[in-house]
């Protein structure tokens, strides 16, 4: 999908094209979410369409916004050790040993580097996961709910449908 953002957009809504951080956007879970639901709703495409992509949009942007100008090393290390170990426990000390920081840092400045809290980051990570995999082929979706570290399979739908509004069976026709 190519999402092209017209400058009259950022006017309506008094965004500025250059709070958006374009590498946030590819690099932080969600993203991919995002497009998923972006594709339902324009799929859609009945009178609520161009609102609904809208609201869509600029609730994600709160979410590029950054007027972070520092990221401290260890953010990025935090990053890279969810995303490599994203179906692993991996306890708060041992993030904590892995960046180099103390516990409470992490704990403290997560959701304000990340954009939301622990929990949802590592779901988010999973769903990705699982959209991957049933975009790839025919594996069914019980496998796939369980290769993603979900508990049961409506587990694994709730959490899917909460993420991009779409359950993984209509995702799969799509």
């Amino acid at each position: 999908m190519n999402l092209e953002l017209e400058p009259e957009f950022f006017d309506r809504y008094g965004v500025r094209e250059n709070d958006v951080a374009p590498k946030l956007l590819k690099d932080r879970p969600g993203a991919v979410l995002l497009m998923v639901r972006l594709y339902k709703e324009l799929s859609l495409a009945d009178e609520h369409t161009a609102d609904s992509v809208h609201l869509l949009l600029l609730d994600a942007a709160s979410g590029w916004k950054t007027d972070i100008l520092y990221f401290p090393p260890w953010v990025n290390t935090v990053r890279e050790l969810l995303n490599d170990r994203w179906n692993d426990q991996v306890t708060l000390n041992e993030i904590a040993i892995a960046a180099g920081v103390h516990p409470v840092t992490v704990s403290k400045y997560f959701t304000r580097y990340f954009g939301v809290g622990f929990g949802e980051y590592r779901r988010k990570l999973k769903v990705e996961r699982a959209i991957q995999m049933i975009s790839t082929g025919h594996i069914p979706l019980t496998e796939v709910s369980y290769a993603c570290g979900f508990f049961d399979q409506s587990h694994f739908i709730r959490a899917f449908k909460d993420f991009t509004a779409m359950r993984p069976t209509d995702f799969r026709k799509v």
